[in-house]
């Protein structure tokens, strides 16, 4: 009989799709709910609400119904273990369901700590924890908790068509590092290009990022 696995995560690039995958492949029954995936337009603009503006301004309405959307889920069958990607947009009453389940569960953090909700303290209190991250690891075994390090990668399993591109390529979020490096080997003389919505200038992207300022090297849009 398969294991059936429960996977909570964001609709974020996707990442989901790639996990479910994996885990189907070597012969888990796996269903994915997606926390934060909206069809109606209210919806889309609560959503809006809750990823796009400052921390302050982000609807705790939202956020609460993305948490008993996820228990809904959590409740309406029964799972052998559950995978929760990121997840810091879920409320209590999410991980005390979850706790009240007693199946197997673990966190995948693709980003740092500091980047999330989370603390980590509550990280600890909250059973398994994997994350690329060696530092945040040893900060979350300094805090007790069975913190193990998975390396990021890839979705073998998706094609692709091979672009040249006579330039350093760099794809990612835009933060103040990479701005810094992208212009500092531009002005070297070699040629930078940037693929992301952070870097983008094309109109949509700006309103979407509020990303007024270019970042002064060539970009272009997501992949």
């Amino acid at each position: 009989m398969l294991k059936r696995l429960l996977i909570v995560s964001p609709d974020f690039h996707g990442y989901w799709k790639a996990v479910a995958s994996a885990f189907e492949s070597i012969g888990y029954s796996v269903r994915v709910h997606r926390y934060d995936s909206h069809t109606t337009f209210a919806d889309r603009v609560q959503n809006k609400l809750l990823h796009d503006l400052p921390e302050s301004l982000r609807s705790r309405a939202a956020a609460e119904k993305a948490t008993l959307r996820a228990v809904e889920q959590l409740r309406g069958e029964s799972f052998d273990a559950v995978l929760v990607i990121k997840g810091d947009q879920l409320g209590e009453a999410w991980w005390e369901a979850l706790s009240a389940e007693s199946v197997p569960s673990v966190i995948w953090l693709y980003d740092e700590i500091r980047r999330t909700r989370y603390t980590p303290e509550f990280l600890a209190s909250t059973g398994r924890i994997a994350s690329y991250s060696h530092g945040d690891v040893r900060l979350l075994r300094e805090h007790g908790a069975d913190a193990v390090f998975v390396p990021l990668g890839f979705d073998s399993s998706q094609s692709f068509v091979r672009v040249e591109v006579p330039a350093v390529t760099l794809v990612g979020a835009r933060y103040p590092n990479r701005e810094q490096l992208g212009r500092g080997i531009q002005g070297s003389g070699v040629p930078v290009r940037a693929d992301g919505r952070d870097w983008s200038r094309r109109l949509s992207d700006v309103v979407r990022t509020r990303r007024f300022r270019a970042a002064g090297v060539p970009a272009s849009g997501d992949l």
